[in-house]
């Protein structure tokens, strides 16, 4: 199972909104930015909220892991990630997901795709998560930045494809 989303044109002001599997046409302020929502079979328990652009928090929260074989185990409660070592109060994208009713102890990968409007070549990322042992009884919230360092100007186009491990370690 896979979910995947492309946003094409992000500013310097933050947004966020969007449904997957629809056009996707997201304002706030002066900046626009438009894009479609490209899905597969969705993973019913975890889904993406919002996309926005943001600030790392003080202190940076941890790195969230690179290999499928070490996965970060998500908790049963709100948390925060980055995908590579971030500076806090540098200039991010970030990525909010809702964790529901997960399946125990079940990895799952996380690509993220960003060409900065200063870059001609787009970074990918991939982490791995794993659902927590205990299925928490309500919904986690689960945050996730991408460092674009100080006083960066913005993102051209990003995506991100979720996809669910068939087997721990064993990741598509």
């Amino acid at each position: 199972m896979f979910v995947a989303l492309l946003v094409v044109g992000l500013g310097i002001a933050g947004f966020s909104g969007g449904v997957i599997g629809a056009a996707l046409t997201v304002k706030s302020g002066t900046e626009t930015a438009d894009g479609a929502a490209e899905t597969g079979a969705a993973i019913t328990w975890w889904s993406q909220t919002a996309i926005s652009l943001a600030t790392i928090p003080s202190p940076a929260p941890g790195v969230a892991n690179a290999s499928e074989t070490t996965p970060t185990l998500l908790t049963g409660s709100n948390a925060s990630y980055v995908f590579v070592t971030a500076k806090a109060n540098d200039s991010a994208l970030r990525w909010d997901f809702q964790l529901k009713t997960p399946p125990v102890l079940t990895e799952f990968e996380l690509t993220v795709t960003i060409l900065n409007l200063s870059a001609s070549t787009p970074t990918s990322v991939t982490v791995y998560l794993e659902t927590p042992a205990t299925s928490p009884s309500g919904t986690v919230l689960v945050s996730l930045y991408f460092d674009q360092g100080a006083g960066a100007a913005g993102f051209r186009n990003v995506s991100q494809v979720s996809q669910e491990c068939s087997a721990f370690g064993t990741c598509p």
